[in-house]
C-alpha cells in the first residue's frame, strides 16, 4: 500500500513541476512585462540596504515607484534610473502602512498612509 502512495505523489509533484515550468515559459500582458521591467530596474538602482520594501505604490504609466524602506521615502524613476530619498519636514510614524496614487488636474501624487488617514503628499514629476 505504502509503494502506490509513493508513486501517486511522486507523480503529482511531477505534474506540478511540469505545469510551473509551463505557466513560466508564457509571456505575460504588456503591462506584466513592464511592471517586471520597472521592478528590475528599480531593485537594480536601489542600494541593497533599501531592497526591503514596507510599502510602495506606482504610478499607472509604471514610470514611478514610491516607496518606504527603514522609515525611509523614495522615489525611483524610470526616466533617470535612479532611487531618490525623499526628504521632507514632516515626521512620519515608522509604521506607514498604505502608499497610494493620485492623479490631480495638472500632475499625480503620492499619498502616505497611517491607518486611513493621509499623513504626506508627495508630488510625482517623473
Amino acid at each position: 500500500m505504502r509503494r502506490p502512495l509513493q508513486t501517486m505523489l511522486y507523480t503529482f509533484a511531477v505534474l506540478v513541476a511540469s505545469l510551473a515550468l509551463a505557466i513560466a515559459d508564457k509571456p505575460g500582458t504588456e503591462e506584466e512585462n513592464e511592471r517586471g521591467a520597472l521592478w528590475r530596474a528599480l531593485l537594480k538602482a536601489c542600494p541593497p540596504e533599501h531592497r526591503e520594501i514596507q510599502v510602495y505604490a506606482e504610478n499607472p504609466e509604471l514610470t514611478l515607484v514610491c516607496f518606504r524602506s527603514g522609515n525611509q521615502t523614495f522615489i525611483y524613476s524610470v526616466k533617470t534610473d535612479k532611487v531618490q530619498r525623499i526628504v521632507h519636514a514632516k515626521r512620519l510614524p515608522p509604521d506607514i502602512n498604505r502608499i497610494t496614487y493620485t492623479n490631480g488636474k495638472t500632475s499625480g501624487a503620492f499619498l502616505l498612509w497611517h491607518y486611513g488617514r493621509v499623513e504626506l503628499s508627495i508630488g510625482a514629476n517623473g
